[in-house]
């Protein structure tokens, strides 16, 4: 999936949930830089957030392009999105954790990815509620 292609899906589904998004991509043009807004020089965002009853859904890339990143992992953000509650926060200025946070039959369940050393590949641990750990090390 290519970055014209991944606007275009995260698009269509933040119309459909009257939701907002910034994409800081390619031309480094926003659209729709209600919610909020990225303003470092060379960083590559992408900020989802719904509007109203204070529900979100949030991803947030940073520091990083599509050709750094293989395009899959790009996708699966979005398919997280797509299949229902989530939310994704990063740590520190180079992305060495992101956790997904998904609500799934009333349980929340937590999913951690550690990059080692920069852009390797993903590490992955799938935690059951209540685990503090931070994927494997």
């Amino acid at each position: 999936m290519d970055p014209e292609e991944l606007v275009e899906l995260v698009s269509v589904f933040m119309s459909r949930n009257k939701m907002s998004v910034a994409f800081p991509i390619l031309s480094r043009e926003v659209i729709d830089c209600q919610l909020a807004s990225i303003s470092a020089e060379g960083d590559l965002g992408i900020v989802l957030e719904k509007l109203g009853r204070g529900e979100s859904y949030r991803i947030m890339v940073d520091l990083f392009t599509f050709d750094e990143v293989p395009s899959d992992v790009c996708a699966e953000f979005v398919g997280v999105l797509l299949a229902g509650r989530a939310q994704v926060r990063v740590w520190g200025r180079w992305i060495k954790f992101v956790e997904l946070s998904l609500l799934v039959g009333g349980s929340v369940w937590r999913e951690t990815r550690r990059l080692k050393d920069g852009l390797r590949p993903w590490e992955l641990a799938l935690r059951a509620p209540g685990d503090s750990g931070h994927g494997t090390r």
